[in-house]
């Protein structure tokens, strides 16, 4: 079979990019504290309250480490910075017309 070849090509090529880039860095630590809130007469603890406000400097410095070690990793793949502009020509082709189909074998 022809699959079987192309099939075992993919998943070695994939095997091969997953062991050889680097492993990402540790994502960055939550800003503290964690107060607790009254949900359904419970004291459960809110994990992320410090992010809810984008406004403040804190936050902002958190979200650009966490923007940085998530790129870090796509960043580091060889065929990374071609996506883009594929996925844009990709999004802005026209789209398929399938108005002219015809069933195989019958003739209208």
């Amino acid at each position: 079979m022809a699959r079987r070849p192309l099939l075992a090509s993919l998943f070695g090529s994939a095997a091969i990019i997953l062991l050889t880039a680097a492993a990402p860095p540790p994502p960055p630590v939550s800003p503290t504290p964690q107060p607790t809130a009254p949900i359904h007469a419970q004291q459960t603890a809110h994990p992320h309250p410090p992010r809810d406000n984008a406004a403040a400097p804190k936050v902002n410095a958190w979200n650009a480490a966490h923007n940085a070690t998530t790129r870090a990793y796509p960043d580091t793949l060889p065929r990374h910075a071609a996506l883009p502009p594929q996925l844009t020509q990709l999004f802005k082709a026209p789209p398929a017309a399938l108005s002219g189909l015809q069933r195989p074998g019958n003739p209208t």
